[in-house]
Order: structure tokens, then C-alpha cells, then sequence
């Protein structure tokens, strides 16, 4: 099989141009700057096996990959939460009052297992508001199953955002 080999243009690796969701960066650079998903590495002599990567990343990733993150306490959410109550109308704070809950964990496969789950904050039908504590912003997303996230999104709303987009949805 002959497959395209590109170089990364932050680190200068090559890769498997098929191996990266980006166009210009190996998958470790594109999961490191913007949040897609990593390749699960496998070296052999030097390389991984299954994008290419050499293992060598550019100082400014390097930085990145030694900042450990934490997820947010419930007492940071609750102040977060308080926080844009308050700035809510009458008629939206009874709108949060219907649809709020005590904040749980839940699940979300892509990127929610490093801090147990996630934090949903509102059930309106099918709809969850939750806490993605890695971009630092509230989200709207979908659930089938009942303490599952069903897809990750990376918006960075405040809590009276999400609030008001959650009630315009049909």
C-alpha cells in the first residue's frame, strides 16, 4: 500500500496525510492545538506504525502536553451556574427552574473519560446541558441514553446562553 506522506507544520514530522483530520498537522500536533483525536501510537523502529509520527513534538507542544489539566470541582460549577442565573430574566428563571437539575457526571466517549464524565447541568426532552470543562464552557447536546453524552462539542457558552438556545430548540 503506498500512502501519502505529508510534513507537519508545527513540528516537522512526517505523517500519513490520512492519518490526521487536519490538512497541515500530524495527528498528535492537531490533538495537542485544537482537540482532535490522537492517534493511539504504536512505535516501531522510530515511528508509529499507524500514522507515521516520529514521537517528536515542537517546544510549544511540548509545552501544552505538560500543563496538567483538572476537572472542575461542583463548587466551581455551582458558582459558574450562579453566576449566570443571575443574569437571566424573570421568565427565563422559570424557565431554568424546569429544566435544571443537580449537576451529575456524565458519560461522553470522546474526550470525557480522563475526568469521569462531564457535567449536566439541565434536561430539556432530548437535550442535556452540560459543563465541557476542557474548553471552559457550557454546550447543548444530545442524549439517547440516559447518563450519556451523545456527542462532544467545544463551545464555550456561559450558562445563560445555553440556556436561552436550549429553549428557542424545537
Amino acid at each position: 500500500m503506498n500512502r501519502e506522506i505529508k510534513i507537519c507544520d508545527e513540528c516537522e514530522s512526517e505523517y500519513f496525510a490520512n492519518a490526521s483530520e487536519m490538512m497541515k498537522l500530524c495527528p498528535d500536533c492537531s490533538h495537542y492545538l485544537y482537540g482532535y483525536k490522537n492517534c493511539d501510537h504504536e512505535f516501531l523502529n522510530g515511528r508509529c506504525s499507524k500514522c507515521y509520527w516520529n514521537g517528536r513534538s515542537s517546544d510549544y507542544v511540548n509545552g501544552l502536553k505538560s500543563i496538567k489539566w483538572e476537572p472542575i470541582s461542583l463548587s466551581e460549577l455551582q458558582d459558574l451556574i450562579e453566576a449566570g442565573v443571575s443574569k437571566l430574566s424573570v421568565e427565563d428563571r422559570e424557565f431554568w427552574k424546569a429544566i435544571s437539575i443537580k449537576p451529575a457526571k456524565w458519560k461522553e466517549l470522546q474526550y470525557g473519560a480522563e475526568g469521569n464524565g462531564f457535567w449536566v447541568v439541565a434536561i430539556k426532552d432530548s437535550n442535556v446541558i452540560w459543563y465541557n470543562d476542557i474548553e471552559e464552557g457550557f454546550n447543548i447536546s444530545t442524549f439517547t441514553q440516559y447518563g450519556e453524552i451523545a456527542k462532544y462539542y467545544t463551545e464555550q457558552d456561559e450558562l445563560q446562553w445555553s440556556i436561552r438556545k436550549i429553549k428557542k430548540a424545537p
